[in-house]
């Protein structure tokens, strides 16, 4: 991970005519297939990161309805694409990449229920697997090339209510009381407060072998199963070594 100033990173959409030129040099809006014509009607971006950028990630969304869309992560993790026909809500996934230059080889999840920011981290993967009673947001993601009802049920209270279950899951990241994986913006650089979270939670998975599957599989069960006291005392002592060094 590299240090770098604190900053308060906002997303702010573009005006049409520079949206268009954005999309045009990353390639975001057409989905790897042939171009869409049809007018952009909002934009979705966030940024993508588990305490660190992932680099060059593939961004793959897929709404309600409309066709689905691709675009890439930049180097410090952020995306951003113009939605055209489609029709939220979305799910979002991350896969591939770099992590501080180590190929990626998981994939993250996470949800849109308005147009604006919605990141893809570990925390939101864990909210994904909550919201669908799933430990495996991958084929659920997966099966959503054929059937984009269970993305389309998926709504701004639904989010919210797992979001109040991640926090109260895992009490030992304080921030999270006002911090929204998914919405809350913000830059993968340490001592961002939000990138502090993902650290915290990398840590504590390398220090008691427990997974990221196996975390998925505990945030499956509707009200978050109880985690191992190893772990959560691993992560309330991660979280504050990095908080009282930023």
């Amino acid at each position: 991970m590299h240090s770098y100033p604190k900053r308060l990173h906002l997303f702010c959409p573009l005006p049409a005519v520079a949206m268009a030129v954005f999309l045009t040099a990353c390639g975001g809006g057409g989905g790897g297939n042939t171009p869409s014509t049809n007018p952009i009607t909002g934009i979705l971006g966030g940024v993508a990161a588990v305490g660190a950028p992932i680099v060059e990630g593939r961004i793959r969304i897929i709404c309600a309805s409309g066709s689905v869309v691709d675009t890439k992560t930049g180097v410090a993790g952020a995306w951003q694409i113009g939605l055209r026909e489609q029709t939220l809500p979305c799910a979002v996934q991350v896969s591939g990449g770099t992590i501080d230059g180590t190929p990626n080889t998981a994939s993250y999840h996470s949800v849109a229920t308005a147009r604006g920011n919605a990141n893809a981290t570990p925390l939101t993967d864990l909210m994904v697997a909550n919201l669908i009673g799933s430990g495996t947001p991958d084929i659920w993601f997966s099966g959503l090339a054929a059937s984009r009802s269970s993305v389309a049920v998926i709504t701004p209270g639904l989010v919210t209510a797992t979001w109040l279950k991640l926090r109260a899951a895992l009490p030992e990241l304080t921030e999270l009381a006002r911090i929204h994986p998914i919405a809350t913006s913000f830059e993968a650089t340490t001592g961002n407060d939000s990138d502090d979270l993902l650290a915290a939670l990398q840590t504590a998975i390398g220090s008691t072998g427990i997974t990221h599957a196996q975390l998925l599989s505990y945030a499956s069960v509707p009200s978050f199963a109880a985690l191992p006291a190893n772990f959560s005392a691993a992560l309330r002592q991660a979280y504050a070594s990095l908080t009282e060094a930023n």
